[in-house]
């Protein structure tokens, strides 16, 4: 699986990202032999990844439905589960500062937890690097030798 890494369509899996970005991610990963000399491993893969995506859609297949992540979804649930309370819990509505209070604390505790679900199945999966942050070449440096 590969998923993207940085930008707008950070979590989306490479089957997801509309053709536009694709086609982004195909021009930076060339398929060609000058273009991969050198390259990491990492990057060989990506660019297979990446190029077979492209040819699925070119054959007449196009982007997949986003799934939200697990912590896109813990996300939306705190946001719409804390919502839906304020409106019974707000001093504003008929509620107290207390109660309030209490339910700002723990949608904060919550929204900490959320830290820890981990997004897709990212163990394993390929992430495509920010372009500003990618290594460069193979140098003679790089061997250990």
């Amino acid at each position: 699986m590969v998923i993207v890494g940085y930008g707008k369509y950070r979590n989306y899996r490479i089957h997801e990202v509309p053709d536009v970005f694709l086609n982004e991610l195909a021009s930076r990963y060339a398929l060609s032999h000058e273009a991969q000399s050198g390259s990491r491993y990492l990057d060989l893969q990506l660019t297979i990844a990446i190029h077979e995506e492209v040819l699925r859609r070119r054959n007449g297949g196009s982007a997949v439905p986003r799934e939200p992540t697990a912590k896109e979804l813990a996300a939306k649930l705190i946001t719409k589960g804390f919502q839906s309370l304020s409106k019974d819990h707000h001093p504003d509505r008929g509620g107290s500062n207390a109660a309030q209070k209490t339910l700002n604390l723990v949608r904060e505790q919550l929204v900490r937890a959320c830290d820890d679900i981990e997004d897709h199945d990212a163990d394993g999966a390929l992430v495509v690097p920010d372009p500003s942050s990618a290594p460069g070449p193979i140098t003679d440096e790089d061997i250990p030798f």
